[in-house]
């Protein structure tokens, strides 16, 4: 996305994905990368009672934290390898999630993942 835009300057349709990537973080080679802890804001235009967000991981990472609990069942144990999760929610013009399997309520998502 270019800086002086945002999402809806995209129009973007029902039904469309939307790719998120960080911004290349250059390090120095004798350190390593920093681990990050994201989380995911909508802020959508109008209401949205049905919005699915998938997160797919690259095969050298697995989630080690996820809230609230994904519609997809997602193990968080050590040795889990799980690379993929969904959350369904409802969404709301001021940030306000409503989870759509069990009812909580969030102002984002979130994920932790570690290198495999």
């Amino acid at each position: 996305m270019d800086d002086d835009l945002t999402l809806t300057d995209y129009d973007p349709a029902l039904g469309d994905s939307i790719t998120v990537a960080p911004a290349p973080v250059t390090t120095p080679r004798h350190l390593p990368a920093a681990p990050k802890k994201p989380v995911i804001y909508l802020y959508p235009p109008s209401s949205l009672p049905n919005v699915t967000v998938d997160l797919h991981l690259a095969l050298c990472w697995h989630f080690s934290a996820v809230y609230p609990s994904p519609q997809t069942p997602t193990p968080l144990e050590e040795h889990s390898k799980t690379r993929s999760l969904s959350w369904a929610v409802a969404a709301e013009p001021d940030g306000t999630l409503v989870e759509k399997t069990t009812g909580t309520e969030v102002s984002y998502l979130y994920w932790e993942a570690r290198a495999t």
